[in-house]
């Protein structure tokens, strides 16, 4: 039992090293969500006077030490940092499109291409700019109670027992004098009503942007529902459609990795724009092949480039089936 007791005391002592050694950059709280305790629990733990299942909860710490060491080793053995968001090409077009929605409190569309960076690049003009809010569309959120509950979270709004009525004005109220922008992103899942709801939610108050897929873009033209979503239509003033990620978005996405071989950056051009996810394919490879060549103890080559795709392209074929 001593024995048993040690071991646990280990255990925490370890939770203990890792968020001292953290230096601020892992929160307790972080730590109970991860694994799967509360944070009550996790506090009364690392004080040592918990009187609950103490087995249970350190047995949960001692996988989630176990996980965060293979995480750790997995991003070694790439050797490299994903790079955080890089004004590509494409990345500068989508931009525009946002600036010039905001400015002029219109609409603005950007479909089609998957994984060319459009929510990555909403994201980022969240963070540089001021009253920008994005509302990512869902299917299993999609009524027009639960987008208007959703548009509330995300406007910092209380919807705890209000009608859509009360909602309706709330968020009128808040969009009001604000000059801002709302994002709709995966907005291919908002029925033509909802969508017709928030132009009239957002009229002459904020811009609005759709980000989506090619559906966004062929309900322009469905005449099943083009009379209804003309008042919608008519303000779109800067549509973006993107087939998929330019050769200049690729090479100097790689380049942010650290990658400058000409041989991979030719490679990559070849195979990408071929690809069902455009950068997140190239991500994907990319983290594949470094650590491939993790394991041959050398720095990322073509061929490892290529083994990768390889490993990757069989899921391509089945996703684009």
């Amino acid at each position: 039992m001593k024995e048993k007791e040690k071991v646990m005391s280990d255990v925490i002592s370890q939770v203990k090293a890792v968020l001292t050694e953290a230096k601020g950059g892992l929160t307790q709280a972080t730590v109970a969500r991860e694994s799967g305790l509360s944070e009550p629990v996790l506090s009364a733990l690392l004080a040592g006077n918990y009187n609950g299942a103490v087995a249970k909860n350190e047995n949960n710490l001692k996988k989630w030490l176990a996980t965060r060491a293979r995480t750790a080793e997995t991003r070694r053995r790439t050797g490299h940092q994903k790079p955080v968001w890089q004004p590509l090409p494409t990345a500068d077009s989508i931009m525009d499109v946002l600036r010039t929605a905001q400015s002029l409190c219109r609409w603005g569309m950007v479909y089609e291409g998957a994984g060319v960076g459009k929510t990555v690049t909403a994201k980022h003009y969240q963070e540089e700019g001021s009253n920008v809010w994005i509302l990512t569309a869902c299917p299993f959120r999609n009524s027009e109670t639960a987008v208007l509950q959703s548009l509330m979270k995300v406007l910092g709004l209380e919807f705890a027992n209000r009608t859509r009525a009360q909602m309706s004005e709330a968020i009128e109220a808040k969009f009001t004098g604000t000059k801002g922008l709302l994002i709709i992103d995966e907005a291919q899942y908002y029925s033509d009503r909802v969508l017709n709801g928030i132009r009239i939610l957002a009229e002459g108050r904020v811009g609005v942007v759709l980000l989506g897929n090619d559906v966004v873009r062929t309900r322009m033209s469905d005449l099943r529902t083009l009379s209804a979503m003309n008042p919608v239509w008519s303000r779109v003033i800067s549509p973006l459609r993107i087939f998929t990620a330019s050769p200049a978005d690729i090479a100097q996405y790689l380049k942010a990795w650290g990658i400058t071989d000409a041989g991979i950056i030719r490679e990559a051009k070849k195979i990408i724009p071929t690809s069902t996810g455009a950068l997140r394919t190239l991500e994907s490879v990319v983290m594949q092949g470094l650590s491939l060549a993790s394991v041959d103890n050398e720095p990322l080559s073509l061929a490892h480039f290529k083994e990768a795709w390889k490993t990757l392209e069989g899921m391509e074929g089945v996703v684009a089936q």
